[in-house]
């Protein structure tokens, strides 16, 4: 589960369990998942942002980061997130939040500004 800290924001430590391609990031290192949910017409989106140390990995821009998402309600939210298409098809990496399950996984192909990477990690509450 992820823990609230706003009413529709959340943060969660992302203790990394598998990396390969992310220079500077290795197993066992700590990441920051920041959650906003937005109510859509439809459900809701989920702006993402991944930092691992002062290295932006999703969502790290002000713009970016929105993906479809399911959120259940209650005192400490839980949602399922995601967006299966990498950079080369719409400009970040595939991200995967299962907030239930207490799991990340993000990946992408190689481009321009990096190469092919995949990081997989462990979520845990951050006390609002």
């Amino acid at each position: 589960m992820l823990a609230r800290s706003a009413p529709l924001d959340v943060q969660a430590h992302a203790h990394v369990e598998a990396v390969d391609g992310v220079e500077g990031v290795s197993a066992g290192a700590t990441c920051e998942l920041s959650v906003r949910y937005r109510p859509t017409e439809t459900g809701c989106s989920c702006q993402e942002g991944l930092y691992c140390g002062d290295r932006p990995i999703y969502g790290t821009h002000s713009g970016d980061g929105f993906i479809d998402c399911d959120v259940e309600g209650g005192d400490t939210p839980s949602s399922t997130a995601w967006d299966t298409a990498t950079n080369e098809e719409d400009g970040d990496p595939a991200l995967r939040v299962d907030s239930a399950a207490a799991t990340l996984e993000v990946h992408d192909t190689a481009s321009a500004d990096h190469p092919t990477f995949s990081l997989r990690a462990r979520l845990e509450p951050v006390d609002p």
